[in-house]
């Protein structure tokens, strides 16, 4: 009997945890219209994931600080709601974006810090999808 209540107690704990909302997040960032790196990252609602990619021989980096939740929209079924902050260092001259973005599910959507020469500097194409 005790076998049957711990398989059964672990069933029930195991739906819990399943039915938690997380996100895979697919990033494509790009510098000057080059790409610069191509993640992917899982998040849990409500919780902010960060990362961070160095490369010393190029003297860049990169950093991006993410946090995904549900949200509401009435064209957009079942919106994925995307907090995004950015920067990017390379040659000592830093870049930085906030943003937010609305996605329907697996489509792709694009963020741009634009330079105050008018100049696109940053882009962060994103496809967001619950797990």
């Amino acid at each position: 009997m005790k076998s049957v209540i711990l398989v059964l107690s672990l069933a029930c704990s195991s739906l819990a945890f399943a039915s938690s909302q997380d996100y895979e997040i697919f990033l494509r960032f790009y510098a000057d219209g080059k790409l610069i790196t191509s993640p992917t990252m899982t998040s849990v609602k409500g919780e902010q994931i960060e990362l961070v990619q160095t490369s010393t021989d190029l003297n860049r980096t990169f950093k991006t600080k993410i946090m995904a939740s549900d949200r509401e929209h009435p064209n957009i079924k079942d919106a994925i709601h995307l907090d995004v902050e950015m920067e990017f260092e390379m040659n000592k001259t830093k870049y930085k974006s906030k943003s937010e973005i609305l996605l329907q599910p697996g489509n792709e959507g694009t963020i741009k810090a634009i330079s105050p020469e008018g100049k696109e500097t940053l882009s962060l194409k994103v496809v967001a999808k619950r797990r």
